[in-house]
């Protein structure tokens, strides 16, 4: 055995001893430990990404002050450990337990588009717990809900995770070919052989795109390069275009609310879902911006 291959059995090993130790931790306590470590984390991400993440809340909001956007940067280093933390425990919960932590709102919305025979397009953002969104079908087993995963990258990571977003009925749809699901869902709608109540297609679309001909939006008043595929995916397949708000109570208890995204007549643009969509994220932002997780991203 080469040091190369021992080093990487011994960091999963690892690996799985740290799940297996926080799976069985009270989540009472894994808060306590999580505003710990943010306390001890914060003076050392000062020195690199608490740089970014501090420029992008001043540039987002110019009018708070200094103590202002101290404390939302340490509710967002606590967050995104709580985020962890949350998305391991959650392998504990029963079912009943799971939905005592997340709450949605206006699920009338999607019955209603769903009696027209139209599949939904579910766009939201990288918030605290966005994981937990898979939940939905536990919530109303009426509806099937899909997502993407990158379907290049394969280890026992990947597998854990998409194993715990299954875990509740969604579907792990691959990303090279997430168009064969969609259009044999949408036959069976037609043709009413659809076991299901209504399909939800859930995608994050604030996401980088990291390709060539960006498409390029505003938020914040900044300029920002947005990801246009779920608007494509979407036209294509006439579906049903709805924002699913998130906000948080308390620690471990979130709400969702969905909203059906309508272009507004006054925006010319090539995308105007997108567009509508962009305005939608930074109004959920607002209302609780230490819950974005992509502050520390140096997009804007």
């Amino acid at each position: 055995m080469t040091n190369r291959h021992l080093g990487k059995v011994i960091a999963c090993k690892f690996r799985d001893i740290t799940i297996s130790v926080i799976e069985r931790t009270p989540l009472a306590l894994l808060y306590m430990v999580s505003s710990m470590v943010s306390i001890l984390v914060y003076p050392l991400a000062e020195r690199n990404v608490g740089k970014i993440v501090k420029r992008n809340l001043r540039r987002a909001f110019p009018g708070k002050s200094k103590t202002e956007i101290n404390r939302i940067t340490l509710r967002y280093y606590r967050n995104i450990i709580d985020f962890l933390f949350e998305f391991i425990k959650q392998n504990r919960f029963s079912n009943e337990e799971m939905l005592s932590h997340i709450h949605y709102e206006n699920i009338e919305l999607l019955r209603e588009i769903s009696k027209k025979k139209k599949m939904i397009i579910c766009y939201s953002g990288h918030f605290v717990n966005f994981e937990w969104l898979v939940t939905l079908p536990l919530y109303d087993s009426n509806f099937e809900m899909g997502h993407l995963y990158l379907s290049d990258e394969s280890d026992n990571m990947t597998e854990y995770v998409l194993k715990t977003r299954s875990r509740y009925g969604a579907v792990n749809i691959p990303s090279k070919s997430p168009l064969k699901y969609l259009m044999m869902v949408r036959q069976s709608i037609m043709e009413e052989k659809y076991p299901f109540q209504g399909f939800i297609y859930g995608t994050l679309a604030d996401m980088d795109p990291m390709t060539e001909n960006q498409y390029v939006s505003e938020i914040f008043g900044h300029k920002i390069e947005m990801f246009t595929g779920s608007e494509k995916i979407g036209t294509k397949y006439d579906m049903a275009f709805v924002y699913a708000s998130m906000s948080r109570i308390n620690r471990g208890e979130y709400s969702v609310r969905f909203e059906q995204i309508i272009p507004e007549d006054n925006v010319v643009s090539s995308y105007p879902y997108t567009e509508k969509f962009v305005k939608m994220l930074e109004q959920n932002i607002r209302k609780q911006p230490d819950l974005w997780m992509f502050w520390a991203e140096p997009r804007f």
